[in-house]
């Protein structure tokens, strides 16, 4: 994707800016000053809860769902989301860490926090061991919520920014 910078270099021609991350675009982009949210995406196939719950988060987040690993699969590629929220449980005809597994191998740096009803302990120590961000009842605080989804997003910011420095 390339930015014009709004200046010319040299023959007039408009300064373009390639951004190799969404960290980075925000940065480009955002009014100085003032704090773009970050890009989350939920992905829970209960589409009255997920709306539900981006409604909560609007404040704080820019929220967009997927209510099934395809979509949210279309989402990542496309549009680069800060941070993943993931129900572990996506229904009968999910495995249930596909979607998690594809999501580390095509976006290794994406942060994603895991969710469920009732998590069994061996559940949430085999989401860890697979690289999750974090993982929470789907009845936790709010505000702890919003926490670790703040958390998740500011590191993969920082990561963004660290990767970009190492490919001068």
């Amino acid at each position: 994707m390339s930015l014009s910078a709004g200046g010319t270099a040299g023959f007039g021609n408009p300064v373009r800016v390639s951004v190799e991350s969404c960290a980075w675009e925000q940065r480009l982009t955002q009014p100085k000053g003032k704090r773009v949210k970050p890009h989350l995406l939920i992905v829970d196939d209960d589409s009255v809860y997920a709306g539900d719950l981006a409604m909560v988060l609007a404040a704080d987040f820019h929220c967009v769902l997927a209510h099934s690993p395809a979509e949210a699969e279309e989402e990542i590629t496309t549009d680069r989301p800060a941070a993943v929220l993931l129900d572990f449980d996506l229904g009968p005809e999910h495995e249930d860490f596909v979607l998690l597994e594809w999501i580390r191998m095509k976006e290794p740096s994406l942060p994603v926090v895991m969710m469920s009803e009732q998590p069994s302990i061996p559940t949430v120590v085999e989401a860890v061991r697979r690289g999750v961000f974090g993982f929470l009842e789907k009845s936790a605080n709010l505000d702890e919520l919003k926490l670790i989804l703040r958390n998740a997003a500011d590191w993969k910011n920082k990561t963004s920014i660290s990767d970009n420095k190492n490919k001068r």
